[in-house]
């Protein structure tokens, strides 16, 4: 009963450090290598000792005195070996790599399975009258298929060895990144608190310059050069507006006139046609326009009302008045031109809006390595290497 008791007990959990399963890991790593490059030097070996084999077979006699059988037979074992030959060829032995090995794995077995559907023919036909060198062959043949599937129990170990090795590289490499990531947390933290020193201090800065007297001075000559613009813009509309119900009339007079370009540019752009009129000509030639000869008898009061309105002493007013405004907006402009108030706030919120662009930065970074530290926490690094050496090792493990 001693047997049903050990198949029953309980299995004891082993303590074990990471530096002993490294190195245990490296050990089990050295001798499956080891042993996969002996296993493929025994396949090399398998596949000479089939070739021998063959040769046996090709030599074998048989007793048999019908023609027709004995044809049959020969034809049979020279398929036979033919398929064998194929097999031979194909399973071509690499050095040893593991993703190389893991191709040959595969085409070997394809190989193996291909052979024995396309040889089973000739075999059942060939074995009736020579049996102990095909026996013999068909034997040495088996010993590929088990050496290629001891080899791929090598592989699967060594991949599974190679896969903890990395958990346990990646692990080692997260603890040493976490390290630096605290550290580098307490930088950027301290860096952020001297970039926000450095914003506060400069709103100070720009603050002050937007309470000065001479920012003050900016705003009131700005508000006045607003003003005169809107004056400007005002006088420009009262001329449009006199000169508005005369349109059609001058339209008129303009095809009769012996001065149609100056008409014309009223009619394109009414307020730099007065502006360019130096003498106020287009006064004199309203005063000339006989409006029943030009047929508008329906508007015929109102445009003579806008003609008395259009006169020399009027214009000369409006003239007046714009030259006026334009001379002091270009003042008001000359003095805005000299003070560099705008500038200097300008560059304070430049230097502003670059410092909060660091701090966002700064911001984002501190994020990411916060998310990795968390990350961090939730994950047992020590379960999961726990979990992959057990499986590997058949052991019930718990690193300390």
């Amino acid at each position: 009963m001693k047997w049903l008791k050990k198949l029953f007990k309980k299995k004891e959990t082993k303590e074990i450090s990471l530096n002993e399963i490294k190195q245990d890991l490296k050990e089990k790593q050295d001798k499956t290598k080891k042993e996969s490059e002996y296993i493929l030097y025994e396949l090399e070996q398998a596949k000479k000792t089939v070739k021998e084999a063959i040769s046996e077979l090709q030599q074998a006699k048989f007793e048999e005195k019908n023609p027709q059988i004995i044809d049959r037979i020969n034809s049979n074992r020279e398929a036979y070996i033919h398929h064998i030959e194929i097999m031979l060829k194909n399973i071509e032995i690499p050095e040893f790599n593991i993703d190389t090995l893991e191709e040959f794995l595969q085409n070997s077995t394809k190989t193996i399975q291909e052979f024995i559907e396309r040889s089973a023919k000739s075999y059942q036909i060939t074995q009736y009258l020579i049996g102990k060198e095909l026996v013999n062959v068909s034997e040495k043949i088996k010993e590929l298929p088990e050496k290629i599937k001891e080899l791929e129990q090598k592989i699967t170990k060594l991949k599974k060895i190679k896969e903890i090795k990395e958990i346990i590289k990646e692990t080692d490499e997260n603890k040493d990144k976490a390290k630096l990531f605290e550290k580098e947390i307490q930088t950027l933290e301290k860096e952020k608190e001297q970039l926000n020193k450095e914003k506060e201090q400069k709103e100070k800065e720009q603050n002050k310059l937007e309470k000065s007297d001479e920012y003050k001075e900016y705003n009131k000559s700005k508000e006045k050069l607003e003003e005169l613009q809107k004056k400007e813009n005002n006088l420009k509309s009262k001329i449009v507006n006199l000169f508005s119900p005369l349109q059609k009339a001058l339209r008129k007079y303009s095809k009769i006139s012996l001065n149609p370009a100056l008409i014309d540019n009223y009619l394109t752009n009414t307020y730099t046609a007065l502006m360019q009129d130096e003498e106020n000509k287009i006064s004199e030639i309203l005063q000339k326009i006989d409006l029943k000869a030009l047929d508008i008898k329906e508007k015929e009061k109102k445009v003579q009302k806008a003609i008395n309105a259009v006169n020399k002493e009027e214009l000369e007013k409006i003239k007046k008045e714009n030259e006026e405004i334009k001379k002091e907006i270009l003042t008001i402009k000359e003095e805005l031109n000299k003070i560099d108030i705008t500038e200097k706030i300008e560059t304070k919120q430049k230097e502003i809006k670059e410092i909060l662009s660091e701090i966002e930065e700064k911001n984002n970074e501190i994020t990411k390595k916060k998310e990795f530290l968390e990350k961090r926490k939730k994950t047992d690094d020590k379960e999961q290497i726990q979990e992959a050496y057990s499986e590997l090792t058949k052991e019930k493990i718990i690193i300390v």
